[in-house]
């Protein structure tokens, strides 16, 4: 889902792997910064990315729809 979203965007393929993997490493060091063990279980961190990126779109959605609407 990550990766189709990206995608469309226009952006290559490298591109996307690297931020992927970079958004891996980064949850997995917030949830051991936050108190998780050192090697969180790979579902949680999956779970966790869900929430991230979903969370993320939203906002972006929110902002893109804010815009539009101040523009009219």
């Amino acid at each position: 889902m990550v990766t189709k979203c990206l995608l469309m965007g226009g952006v290559r393929l490298q591109e996307v792997h690297i931020s992927i993997t970079f958004l891996l490493l980064s949850v997995r060091c917030m949830m051991f910064g936050f108190g998780d063990d050192q090697v969180p279980f790979t579902e949680s961190v999956d779970l966790l990315e869900d929430l991230v990126v979903e969370y993320i779109t939203e906002m972006v959605r929110k902002q893109y729809f804010v815009h539009i609407h101040s523009l009219s």
